[in-house]
């Protein structure tokens, strides 16, 4: 019976001392997390600002790049340079809005430029890809969001890499052969619609060059592969441009060359959307579905390489 009676002493005051020793625990883990929460918000409001100012900069760089880049990408496509800033202006203030990724930087692109030159140069009115872009950019943009919400996007992966260098490969050859005859001053109207036909055509009115426009376009060609191979830090686009417009405002009497405003006649800001209002509605988005489908399919494959592309340079996931 004493020894019933002391077992149960000696664990009453066992329980007792652990039952001290768990408060004392909980009292100091309720002290601590001030302390802790204190440095934790201090921690993540210096990481906050650390981020923001990488973020700054980098969307300042890009910005300086998507100027330029943007005005290059509609001249290769047969569209007013202002198409390419609207287009660039857009996809970054909305692309974040929808994206999953960090990765991504939508915009105009050398290969969709070149899709829609390469389908506007067999119309027998070139021009009218300026007024058809805002049915096609609304269709392209309907086939992607169903792509999405069908998950289709997996389909993309079973396209081959050598299939894309091909294309990407051919296209920046006819985009040369385009832009040469900007570079010689000669009006590319009388050219051809191939990459053979351009070449050739160009090459046979070389002595119709224009001195002004080969001395700018050699001399801001050379001015960027200087500056790109001694500082790579800059926005060499951006810096290129800059400096060859205000060689070209300077000394615009003396060169003698035509701007896009005097080329393309000038323009507003924001495409005409009259198509979208028109009679013949239907059987216009009918003859755009082939370049719709096109341009949907290889903007999803470029955005799915290029972020590939990325994630496997950080190793993110």
């Amino acid at each position: 019976m004493r020894s019933k009676n002391s077992f149960r002493h000696y664990f009453s005051r066992r329980t007792v001392r652990v039952l001290r020793s768990a408060m004392q625990l909980l009292g100091r883990m309720s002290t601590k997390p001030d302390h802790a929460v204190s440095s934790e918000s201090i921690s993540d409001s210096d990481k906050s600002k650390n981020m923001l100012s990488k973020d700054l900069r980098s969307g300042i760089n890009v910005a300086l790049l998507a100027f330029p880049q943007g005005m290059a990408y509609a001249l290769v496509a047969g569209l007013p340079i202002q198409f390419g800033i609207t287009c660039s202006i857009i996809a970054a203030l909305l692309a974040p809005l929808f994206s999953g990724s960090r990765y991504p930087i939508l915009g105009p692109t050398n290969a969709t430029a070149f899709m829609i030159f390469s389908y506007f140069l067999a119309y027998p009115d070139p021009s009218s890809a300026a007024t058809s872009m805002p049915l096609v950019v609304m269709m392209v943009a309907i086939l992607l969001i169903t792509a999405s919400a069908f998950k289709l996007g997996d389909l993309i992966q079973y396209v081959s890499r050598s299939v894309i260098i091909g294309y990407v490969a051919g296209a920046a050859l006819l985009i040369i052969a385009n832009q040469f005859s900007y570079v010689l001053g000669i009006d590319p109207s009388r050219e051809g619609r191939s990459f053979f036909t351009i070449f050739v055509g160009t090459v046979s009115r070389i002595s119709e060059s224009d001195f002004g426009s080969l001395f700018l376009g050699l001399g801001t060609f050379a001015f960027y592969f200087i500056l790109r191979r001694s500082f790579r830090a800059l926005p060499t686009f951006a810096i290129s441009l800059l400096v060859a417009s205000l060689v070209n405002y300077f000394f615009l009497n003396s060169l003698s060359i035509d701007t896009f405003n005097d080329q393309k006649g000038g323009g507003g800001v924001l495409p005409d959307f009259s198509i979208l209002m028109s009679s013949g509605l239907f059987d216009k988005i009918a003859e755009l579905s082939g370049i719709a489908f096109g341009l949907a399919f290889l903007v999803a494959l470029e955005i799915s390489v290029v972020s590939k592309s990325l994630v496997s340079r950080t190793g993110d996931e």
